[in-house]
């Protein structure tokens, strides 16, 4: 990318590093589902009285449970990750040296 502040025979490159998406419908999707997981898991193990041969409902629905608290935490943990980035800034002077600048941001 060349920069627009740069001088006439300078070239100005910024990478972001670490960046993801971080919209809410995925936002929304990782906290969706652990709570999909969660309400059906509960509800199989202790609301379903009925026996299907060879499952046992209770322990499918206490799997179920917690795997979306597992889900529902790493969401959280990894939106909490992503809020924070790192800028790096390469410039290369027309005497063909480089200046690097990093900014960090934390939101």
């Amino acid at each position: 990318m060349i920069g627009v502040h740069a001088a006439p025979h300078e070239q100005t490159r910024t990478t972001q590093v670490g960046a993801s998406i971080t919209s809410k419908e995925c936002q929304q999707m990782g906290y969706g589902f652990g709570g999909f997981l969660i309400v059906v898991g509960l509800v199989l193990a202790f609301a379903v009285n009925d026996a299907v041969d060879d499952v046992n409902l209770y322990a499918v629905g206490l799997i179920m449970a917690g795997v979306g608290v597992v889900i529902v935490a790493l969401t959280a943990f990894t939106l909490n990750n992503q809020r924070r980035s790192r800028t790096v800034q390469t410039t290369t002077h027309p005497d063909g040296s480089q200046t690097v600048n990093e900014r960090r941001n934390e939101i």
